[in-house]
C-alpha cells in the first residue's frame, strides 16, 4: 500500500477491505474491524467459535492473531504452564565454562528419556591438559574448545612478526557405544549454517552449522577457524530400539504368509511364466469358442503365501493410507534380505522403467515377488552385465515381390514326407507378410522381444509397439511352426516320438493319411477358422495354423528370437556344440549369453499368456480337424485310425462379473478352490463306494479318476461387457450362448451338451470374492478342529447360480421368492452336479460311470455283468 500509495474500500456487506492497483489487479484483506464484523455473524448463527486458517499468515508480532482474539473475546490467550513438584534427575552435560564469572552456569538436562540417550553414552575427557585425557570407549571427537565452554591449554606457541601464532592440544569426546545405540558417520563441517554479514571480511571464517540428517557433538573454534567461527563435529545418530508390535489377527496372519513365502521366496520353477495343462479351465482375456478347449494352457493359482505378500506390496506401492504394521512387516522380512527392495525404491523404478508399462501394475509386482534376487540388483548400484542383441534387418517383402520370386515362407510352403513310399506335399497356406497389415491393426501395439535388450542375464520377454522405425526388427510369426503337422504325419506314420519313445497307440496307415487326410472325403464341412472352405482334411488344419483370412493367431517377433524358436521347436540345437564350445572359452562373454538367454527367453515367450492362448487354440483346432476326418472315415466303411479321447469334459459354466485390482488376484484362487472342493468330493465318493462294489477294483478307480481328469469348467469372462452386470443379465448371456451352442435352440434341445453346460451356470462377482476371501481349498485334516466344524462353511462357503429359461410357479415365487437364481455352497457343487442324472463314457472300453440321485452308488460295467452290492443299513 505504501509502495503503491493505494487506499482500501471498505465493503460493509461483504465484511472485507478491498485493495485496487494497477487498473486490473484486486484482494481482499480482514482486520480488527471485518474480524468483529464476522465474529458477531458467527455468534447470530450461535456457532461457538471462529478461527482463521492459517496463523502463518500472521505478522511476525501476531498483529492479526490478537484483533481476532479481542473481537471473539477469547479469555485464555495462551495455555498455561503445568505445576509440578516431581523431581527430575539430572546430568550435567555442558562443562561449566571456565571464566570467573558468577554469571556462568552449567546447563543441565535430563538423560533418562530416549532423547538424551545418546548423550548419556558419552564424556569429555580431561582438561585443561587435554593431551593427558584417556579415552577408555571410543574415540568420537577431538577439540580444543571441548563442548563450547572449557578451553584446552596451548600447544606451540611463537611470537611472529605480525602478532602471535599458536596451536592447541585437544580435549577427546569419549563415548559407550553399542551397535544399536551410538554416534556414526562423524564428520567436520565448517561450511553449513548462517554467514553473519561482517564474515565475508574475516578469511578462515566456520561456519557451525550441521547437515538436516546429522546432531552437532562437538565444537572447534580454534585450531584453523577466525573470527567468532567455528567448525563443527557433526554425526548420525543411531538409536534403535527393537520391540514387537502386537499384531491383530488378520496382522498376524499376514506376517505368517509373508513368513512363508520369504522362507522360499520363488514362484516355481519358472519365475516368470507359470503355467501348466489346465485343470481347471481358466484363460486370461476374453473367451471364445477356440479357447474353451480341455487342453488349453492356463496359469496356475498362485500359492496363498504369495498372493498375500503380492497384495501386501500392492497396498504399500498404491495404497493412500498404508498401516505401519505393512510397513515393518515389508522391512523386517523382505529388506532385511533383499535392502535395495525399497518402497521407495520400488516406487522411484515404477516412475522411471517404462517396460512394465502396457502390462499393467500388478504384473510388475508379480515379477518383483517372484523374481526378488534379480531385482534386488536390478534397483542395486551394481549395474547389469551388458551385452546388446544388435538390431537386424528382417527381409519380409510385399506379396508382389513373393509372385515375382516365391521364396519367402510367407507364400504357401510345400512339406515333403516319404509315406511308404509315396513323396507326400502337404503345402501350408499364405499370410499376409509384414508390409501388408493394415497400420490401424492390434498387430502393431505389441511386438514380442527381450524386455531387456542390454541385460544379459535377463531372458524375460516383453512388448512394445512397432513402429516405422524398429518394425525391421521384427517378422510375422505362427505360433505353433508350420512344419508341426509334416512332423506329426510323418511321425504317426511312423509309429514314432520326435523323443525316440515308442507311441502307446499304433501308427498311422498310409492308407489313411494319402486317401483320407490328403483327400476331399468331406461332406458338407463347415467353414473352417476365418470363412474358407475346403472338404481335405489336410487343408483345413494347415488352416487351423493361420492363413490369410484366419489372421487371429498371427503376431510379430523378433526376428533374431523368431529363428531360435524355429529350430527348438523342431527339436534342433539353435548353435552347434562346437560354435557354442568356443563363445564360452571366448573373452567376450557376450555370444555365450545371448545365446542361452535366446533359449530361455523363446520358452518364456511361448508361455506368455497371450502367445500361450494363441497356441492352444490352434492346436486344438487342429485336433478337432482330426476328429472330424477320423468320423467320417469310419463313416465310409473304414476301422478307426485315431484313438481319440471319447470321454467329454465335463463342468459348470462360470461367469467372471467383477474386474477390481482385487479380483484378478481372488478370482483364479475362487476358480481352483471349486476344482478342488469338487475333486475332493469325488475322491472322498470313491473312498466310500469301493467297499460296495463287486467288479474288478481297478475299474471303479479308474473311472473315478477319469472322472477327475475330465473335469474342465468354462470360463466367460469380458471386462467390456460383463463387469457388474445383474444377474437377470447374465442369465440372458448364458441363454444366448447356449443358443449359439445348439444352432439356436437351445431352450428346445434338451439333448445338447451335458447338464451342467445347460441346465446352470455359475458367476463370481463381487460379492462372492469378498465371501471366499479367506476361504481355504485345502482339505480337513481329520480329527481337527476344522474337520469337526467344516458343516459350518457349507453356508458359508458359497457362489451365485442361475438357471437360463427358468420355469417359475408363481404361487412358488410368491412364497420362497425363488427366480432362478440361487447361492450354491462350493461345498456341495459335486452333488449339485450328479443331481443332474450325468453319464459319462470313459477312454476305456465302454466303462461307464452313473450318477442317479437316488442311486449314489449305482455305477456298473459295460464290459462286465458286475452289479453294486446292496447297501445294508
Amino acid at each position: 500500500m505504501d509502495d503503491r500509495q493505494v487506499k482500501p474500500t471498505f465493503d460493509k456487506d461483504a465484511a472485507v477491505n478491498i485493495l485496487k492497483f494497477d487498473n486490473n489487479q484486486w484482494l481482499t484483506y480482514d482486520d480488527a474491524e471485518t474480524f468483529k464484523l464476522k465474529a458477531d455473524f458467527a455468534r447470530g448463527q450461535c456457532l461457538g467459535g471462529v478461527m482463521v486458517w492459517a496463523v502463518s499468515h500472521d505478522l511476525p508480532y501476531g498483529n492479526y492473531s490478537r484483533a481476532l482474539a479481542e473481537v471473539a473475546n477469547r479469555k485464555v490467550k495462551a495455555i498455561a504452564m503445568s505445576a509440578t513438584t516431581d523431581e527430575l534427575e539430572t546430568r550435567k552435560v555442558h562443562q561449566q565454562s571456565m571464566a570467573a564469572s558468577v554469571r556462568v552456569k552449567a546447563a543441565c538436562c535430563t538423560f533418562d528419556t530416549p532423547s538424551m540417550k545418546l548423550y548419556s553414552q558419552c564424556t569429555w575427557a580431561e582438561s585443561p591438559v587435554c593431551e593427558d585425557g584417556v579415552c577408555l570407549n571410543s574415540l568420537v571427537a577431538e577439540s580444543s574448545t571441548g563442548s563450547g565452554g572449557d578451553y584446552c591449554r596451548w600447544k606451540t606457541f611463537k611470537y611472529t612478526w605480525n602478532g602471535q601464532e599458536a596451536t592447541y592440544q585437544e580435549r577427546k569426546y569419549c563415548c559407550g557405544e553399542k551397535d544399536d545405540t551410538k554416534w556414526e558417520d562423524c564428520e567436520w563441517f565448517d561450511n553449513v549454517g548462517i554467514f553473519p554479514a561482517d564474515s565475508a571480511a574475516v578469511e578462515g571464517y566456520c561456519a557451525s552449522g550441521c547437515p538436516s540428517d546429522r546432531v552437532r557433538v562437538a565444537l572447534e573454534t580454534r585450531n584453523g577457524c577466525e573470527g567468532d567461527g567455528g567448525r563443527v563435529r557433526c554425526c548420525k545418530p543411531k538409536y534403535t530400539t527393537v520391540s514387537k508390535r502386537c499384531y491383530t489377527d488378520p496382522e498376524s496372519r499376514l506376517e505368517q504368509s509373508v513368513k512363508e513365502f520369504m522362507a522360499d521366496p520363488s514362484c516355481g520353477i519358472d519365475d516368470y511364466w507359470k503355467r501348466d495343462l489346465a485343470v481347471d479351465g481358466y484363460l486370461f482375456g476374453n473367451l471364445s469358442d477356440e479357447a474353451v478347449s480341455p487342453s488349453a494352457l492356463v496359469r496356475r493359482a498362485s500359492s496363498k503365501a504369495q498372493e498375500d505378500i503380492e497384495e501386501l506390496l500392492t497396498t504399500l506401492l498404491l495404497s493412500y493410507t498404508v498401516s505401519e504394521a505393512s510397513r515393518e512387516m515389508w522391512k523386517e522380512h523382505v529388506v532385511s534380505l533383499y535392502p535395495n527392495l525399497t518402497v521407495e525404491k520400488i516406487r522411484a523404478y515404477m516412475t522411471g522403467a517404462r517396460d512394465w508399462v502396457r502390462e499393467g501394475t500388478w504384473r510388475l509386482i508379480d515379477l518383483i515377488i517372484c523374481n526378488m534376487a534379480t531385482y534386488n540388483s536390478k534397483l542395486g548400484d551394481v549395474e547389469p552385465i551388458q551385452c546388446p542383441v544388435p538390431d537386424e534387418v528382417w527381409n519380409d517383402p510385399p506379396d508382389e515381390d513373393l509372385a515375382a520370386r516365391n521364396l519367402d515362407k510367407r507364400s504357401a510352403r510345400g512339406f515333403m514326407r516319404d509315406i511308404s513310399g509315396v513323396m507326400l506335399t502337404m503345402r501350408s497356406l499364405a499370410y499376409r507378410t509384414r508390409g501388408q497389415w493394415p497400420r490401424n491393426h492390434p498387430i502393431w501395439r505389441a511386438g514380442y522381444g527381450f524386455r531387456d535388450n542390454e541385460n544379459c542375464l535377463s531372458g524375460d520377454i516383453g512388448t512394445r509397439p512397432v513402429t516405422q522405425q524398429n518394425m525391421q526388427n521384427f517378422v510375422v510369426e505362427h505360433v505353433p511352426e508350420l512344419q508341426t503337422i509334416p512332423a506329426y504325419v510323418e511321425h504317426a506314420h511312423n509309429g514314432s516320438l520326435p523323443s525316440g519313445i515308442r507311441p502307446l497307440y499304433p501308427g498311422l496307415s498310409a492308407n489313411y493319411i494319402l486317401r483320407g487326410l490328403d483327400a476331399p472325403i468331406l461332406v458338407n464341412p463347415p467353414p473352417m477358422r476365418g470363412g474358407a472352405q475346403s472338404a481335405r482334411p489336410m487343408v483345413r488344419m494347415m488352416n487351423a495354423l493361420g492363413s490369410t483370412r484366419n489372421d487371429g493367431g498371427f503376431v510379430l517377433f523378433d526376428g533374431q528370437l523368431n529363428q531360435v524358436k524355429q529350430r527348438l521347436w523342431m527339436g534342433i540345437s539353435h548353435y552347434r556344440d562346437s560354435i557354442m564350445r568356443e563363445a564360452v572359452s571366448d573373452v567376450n562373454y557376450a555370444t555365450a549369453l545371448n545365446s542361452l538367454r535366446s533359449a530361455i527367453a523363446v520358452i518364456h515367450y511361448l508361455n506368455h499368456p497371450v502367445i500361450n492362448s494363441h497356441l492352444a487354440s490352434s492346436l486344438n483346432e487342429v485336433r478337432r480337424e482330426l476328429g472330424r476326418a477320423d468320423n467320417r472315415w469310419m463313416e465310409l466303411g473304414n476301422p478307426r485310425e485315431l484313438r481319440l479321447p471319447q470321454s467329454p469334459t465335463w463342468g459348470f459354466v462360470i461367469y467372471r462379473t467383477t474386474y477390481t485390482p482385487q479380483s484378478y488376484r481372488q478370482f483364479p484362487r475362487i476358480i481352483e478352490l471349486t476344482n478342488s472342493c469338487i475333486r475332493r468330493d469325488v475322491l472322498e465318493e470313491y473312498a466310500s463306494v469301493k467297499g460296495y462294489y463287486l467288479g474288478p477294483p481297478e475299474e471303479l478307480k479308474s473311472s473315478y479318476q477319469l472322472i477327475c481328469a475330465k473335469h474342465r469348467p468354462i470360463i466367460i469372462e469380458d471386462r467390456n461387457r460383463l463387469d457388474g452386470i445383474s444377474l437377470h443379465s447374465v442369465r440372458s448371456h448364458f441363454e444366448s450362448w447356449i443358443d449359439d451352442r445348439a444352432s439356436g435352440r437351445g431352450r428346445e434341445k434338451p439333448d445338447w451338451g451335458l447338464p451342467t453346460q445347460r441346465h446352470v451356470c455359475l458367476v463370481v462377482d463381487e460379492e462372492v470374492c469378498r465371501v471366499l476371501e479367506r476361504a481355504n481349498a485345502k482339505p480337513f485334516k481329520e480329527g481337527t478342529e476344522e474337520e469337526k466344524n467344516a458343516w459350518r462353511y457349507l453356508n458359508e462357503w458359497w457362489v451365485k447360480a442361475v438357471e437360463p429359461w427358468p420355469e417359475i410357479d408363481e404361487l412358488e415365487r410368491e412364497h420362497t421368492g425363488f427366480d432362478g437364481t440361487m447361492k450354491a455352497s462350493v461345498l456341495a457343487l459335486w452333488d449339485l452336479w450328479r443331481d443332474f442324472g450325468v453319464v459319462l463314457y470313459s477312454l476305456f472300453d465302454g466303462v461307464a460311470a452313473s450318477w442317479k440321485p437316488d442311486y449314489p452308488f449305482g455305477m456298473n460295467s459295460g464290459n462286465s455283468g458286475s452289479q453294486a452290492k446292496s447297501r445294508q443299513n
